[in-house]
């Protein structure tokens, strides 16, 4: 995150804070919790030093996990001086899982194969951090 002058810093939580509270108003409450619970966990990890956080999801937070949801939560992430190539959400499937997506996450399937990529796209992301001298 880069760095500001404390006036600065209080104009942009102020800005959160109203948006947060815009979507508060907006969003079913369901949804409006599980960005809260997502945000305190991002705020946990932070705290203890960064790096990626996992977030436990009941089939029902990952139903409440739209395309909408997820742009909602990408905006937050951008007031929160979070670039877009930090932030990378990706729902796990539970391998136990057997109801309507399992099939879409069998080898050779669509699925299988952007979770394939994005592992390779995220080992690439942390060799160039690390050959610019940076911590993956």
């Amino acid at each position: 995150m880069s760095t500001m002058d404390e006036a600065e810093r209080r104009k942009r939580a102020n800005e959160l804070q109203r948006y947060l509270d815009g979507l508060a108003e907006r969003m079913a409450p369901e949804s409006h919790q599980l960005l809260m619970k997502i945000l305190q966990a991002l705020n946990t990890a932070l705290s203890q030093g960064g790096g990626d956080t996992q977030i436990e999801m009941t089939a029902e937070d990952k139903a409440l996990f739209t395309e909408e949801f997820q742009r909602e939560l990408r905006t937050v992430m951008g007031m929160l001086d979070f670039t877009e190539e930090q932030v990378v959400i990706d729902i796990a499937e539970d391998a136990a899982d057997q109801g309507p997506d399992a099939e879409r996450l069998r080898p050779g399937t669509a699925a299988e194969r952007a979770v394939d990529q994005r592992e390779r796209d995220r080992r690439e992301v942390e060799s160039i951090a690390r050959a610019s001298g940076m911590e993956p």
